[in-house]
């Protein structure tokens, strides 16, 4: 029995099925001859030879026996003990040595291999001007948590029955990339449903991958079953739908009055980090204040600073008592300062490089160098950690909040006829997205493009999802 082909397309690929009725595997592919055998010969199971579960052709799913998996799993356990109490034999084990294999070898391994498919990476045919959703919908279609969430079956496309429904086109593009199809998909029916939910971006004319990324979260977010009607209500109850689950976190504003220490907090919702670059496109920025890297946009933004026109409620208060009319009652900018942090750190950190800005009637972009790492601890930049600064304590008395780099969004040229690219980390390995063509890369290939990265995502180390 040979596990590495269709029997009958031969097809050779992701989504292999074996009968357990009798000796016959079946694609999942374009025409499902695992589908057809059971139309055939009404054969009821076959177990995915790759991930090794049973799948019911009568329930049209997975199946699951908990006690079975229970007893599977103490089964394994027993003969991992049993292996490590083995003796050690008398003879001492030889030295290993790495083989390589000779110029014969070489030869037929080459011949005779054939390269797996790697399971859930296509590219996506440009439709018009669309790299910029391209882009976007890769990060998405990587993205652990996403993943999880679809493919796990928490929406599905044809018990929702919403017309227009954004979680639905994402569930139809986890089902297209996990196929086992290899060729670029065209994502049409996204497209479409992108241009009823959001008239900004309807039509063929180059759109911003940013806005496109906040347009998609407020979409699903309003398409999701779990949702509530805001990000963040006013009694701090979060959403549940998966993209806040995914991107959500908090800010926090807080203000201080140096005259009386009066303190007035504000939180926010956030799905994203927007940071100011400094400095000339034309050069590195030897010069620390103008250069920018992750870390250092990080503490300009949570650097206080000195509020102008304010007045203190406190002060204010204290001043109406003395009977001094509130017209009256001087502004107090100067012993006002403010700060923001993070109250909570979401699961997935979006930071968005301010490239494009507007004056009057003319956008410019500024293409100076912005460095980030593969790994950032974010414990410093937390409403928690400036409370423990605060009261004299150490950022060592804190938990590591540390994030890993899975994805960078690129933009290459100029503002209205540039172009749209995208790093994204797929089980431990690095691609590049251009549209429909795929390429193997690696942390240095997305670590150099500090010129045109527009989009950076992080997820968290530990996860309390």
């Amino acid at each position: 029995l040979s596990p590495q082909k269709c029997s009958i397309c031969s097809f050779k690929g992701d989504r292999l099925h074996a009968c357990l009725d009798c000796v016959f595997i079946g694609c999942w592919h374009d025409q499902r001859h695992a589908l057809k055998h059971f139309h055939d010969t009404t054969h009821t199971f076959a177990m995915d030879i790759v991930r090794l579960a049973l799948f019911c052709f009568k329930c049209g799913d997975y199946v699951y026996d908990l006690d079975f998996e229970t007893a599977k799993t103490l089964q394994e356990v027993r003969v991992a003990e049993k292996e490590s109490n083995l003796k050690e034999p008398c003879a001492k084990r030889a030295r290993y040595v790495s083989w390589q294999p000779n110029s014969e070898e070489a030869d037929n391994i080459s011949k005779d291999s054939t390269p797996l498919p790697c399971s859930g990476l296509r590219g996506l045919f440009n439709m018009g001007a669309t790299c910029f959703m391209n882009a976007i919908l890769q990060t998405f279609l990587t993205n652990p948590l996403i993943k999880n969430y679809f493919m796990t079956d928490k929406h599905n496309n044809k018990l929702c029955g919403t017309a227009g429904c954004m979680c639905c086109e994402i569930d139809n593009l986890f089902q297209e990339f996990h196929s086992g199809e290899k060729k670029p998909y065209p994502p049409c029916s996204f497209l479409h449903a992108m241009w009823l939910s959001s008239k900004e971006l309807a039509g063929y004319a180059e759109q911003d991958a940013h806005e496109f990324y906040l347009a998609a979260i407020n979409k699903m977010h309003s398409d999701s079953k779990e949702s509530i009607s805001e990000p963040l209500n006013r009694n701090g109850q979060k959403c549940d739908c998966i993209m806040h689950k995914t991107f959500g976190g908090v800010f926090q504003s807080r203000i201080k009055c140096k005259v009386c220490n009066d303190v007035k907090t504000k939180e926010e919702p956030l799905v994203e980090w927007q940071l100011h670059l400094r400095g000339s496109p034309k050069n590195d920025a030897d010069d620390m204040s103008d250069k920018n890297t992750l870390q250092l946009c990080l503490e300009r933004y949570t650097a206080e600073e000195q509020i102008k026109d304010y007045k203190c409620d406190n002060c204010n208060l204290n001043y109406l008592e003395e009977g001094i009319p509130f017209n009256k009652i001087p502004a107090s900018s100067e012993a006002c300062t403010r700060r923001f942090s993070c109250k909570k750190l979401p699961p997935v950190l979006t930071f968005v490089v301010e490239r494009f800005s507007r004056e009057g009637k003319t956008t410019s972009k500024n293409e100076a160098p912005f460095e980030f790492p593969e790994e950032i601890n974010m414990t410093k930049w937390t409403s928690l950690a400036q409370e423990v600064l605060e009261q004299g304590g150490s950022l060592d008395d804190l938990p590591d909040f540390k994030y890993n780099l899975i994805s960078v969004v690129n933009h290459e040229g100029k503002i209205n006829t540039g172009h749209y690219t995208v790093y994204c980390k797929n089980r431990d390995q690095w691609f590049l997205f251009d549209d429909h063509a795929v390429k193997l890369a690696d942390i240095d290939d997305v670590l150099q493009s500090k010129r045109k990265a527009y989009l950076c995502f992080y997820i968290a180390d530990t996860l309390e999802y």
